[in-house]
């Protein structure tokens, strides 16, 4: 690993005709309440060569709106209005052919970005000649705003690692405790995207961008990632990364299996990586069969899953307690004050 402190600054390069370090791409749905934080947070970069192109996949609130009037106070603001409603990867398609940057930046609409990120990830990206580059997520509660934790680890001096791609498939492996690469929002040289004819897959709702950046590193990307903590993630009860249904997951497999199909022979290090990735898709799928089953009070078809797949039970367990956990939370919440705002104090 080698630190951070060792990355020379970024300058820009001879070939950019349009002065435009970085697009952003934004995809917005119904995202009223936090677009504007969102935009303000990419228009507060040190690095002053940006634009931010919005993606709205057919809002119903007034995502739009809020849009068009930021617009009219900066020229660095576009905004692209779907016909439909198409999901993130269509969205960030968009963004990725219209966009002007050097580079491409995926934020999204309910997160923020602090105002050094820009600068630390382009000095990263020179210094290192990387395709591909990316920070540390905090992840931070979104009514307090309080930190929860971040993805990587962090210690007292910031390290930057290399990432190839049977290391990526080992860290989204569901259902281990390894940590989970594919929650990082980096950064892609846009000329690499463009060359490779590289665009997300419009059929995944969740895992857009795992599945885009395996495929970045597939086609050769030099991925670079540091300690370094620049992006806040907001945790919230409507956020889709956090739902993941039956049918998600039977488009995550089979969308590994078309690029299993497309990269044969990538050799035994990433042929076992990409075993046990997809056995953990598929432990993913049947439980989602059996929490559909218990939702449904289909008890015996349940109980059948339960036997057919044993390693469901502490799965399930830890779901459960998590679940029970969190409604304990909101009782306490609710109940915390009385009907004229004074503090109750609850013992458990």
């Amino acid at each position: 690993m080698a630190s951070a402190a060792a990355i020379r600054p970024f300058s820009r390069l001879e070939n950019d005709v349009t002065g435009i370090d970085i697009t952003f791409a934004i995809a917005a749905y119904n995202a009223a309440p936090f677009i504007e934080a969102a935009i303000g947070s990419v228009l507060s970069q040190t690095v002053s060569s940006v634009e931010i192109i919005v993606v709205d996949d057919e809002s119903t609130d007034s995502t739009v709106d809020i849009v068009r009037r930021l617009m009219a106070q900066t020229d660095r603001l576009r905004l692209i209005q779907s016909t439909r409603n198409s999901g993130p990867a269509a969205s960030r398609n968009k963004a990725l052919s219209a966009a002007r940057g050097t580079w491409l930046a995926v934020v999204d609409a309910d997160d923020l970005v602090l105002p050094e990120r820009s600068r630390h990830l382009l000095d990263l990206a020179q210094s290192t000649g990387a395709d591909i580059v990316a920070d540390n997520v905090e992840r931070f509660q979104d009514l307090s705003g309080q930190s929860l934790s971040t993805i990587l680890q962090t210690c007292c001096q910031p390290y930057c690692f290399l990432i190839d791609a049977a290391t990526y498939l080992q860290h989204n492996t569901m259902f281990t405790a390894e940590i989970t690469l594919g929650y990082l929002k980096p950064m892609f040289r846009t000329s690499f995207l463009r060359k490779h004819r590289l665009t997300y897959s419009e059929e995944l709702w969740i895992g857009e961008d795992y599945d885009f950046c395996l495929r970045c590193l597939l086609a050769g990307a030099r991925y670079v990632v540091t300690s370094g903590c620049f992006y806040r993630y907001r945790v919230r009860d409507g956020s889709l990364s956090w739902r993941l249904k039956l049918a998600d997951t039977q488009r995550l497999i089979a969308a590994h299996h078309k690029v299993m199909a497309q990269c044969p022979n990538q050799g035994g290090s990433f042929n076992r990586a990409a075993d046990s990735y997809v056995e953990g898709l598929e432990r993913a799928r049947d439980f989602a069969v059996l929490i559909n089953s218990l939702k449904e009070h289909r008890w015996r078809d349940a109980a059948n899953s339960i036997l057919a797949r044993v390693d469901l039970v502490p799965i399930l367990s830890e779901s459960l307690y998590a679940h029970l956990s969190k409604k304990l939370a909101r009782f306490i919440e609710s109940r915390g004050r009385d009907g004229q705002g004074r503090n109750l104090h609850l013992y458990l």
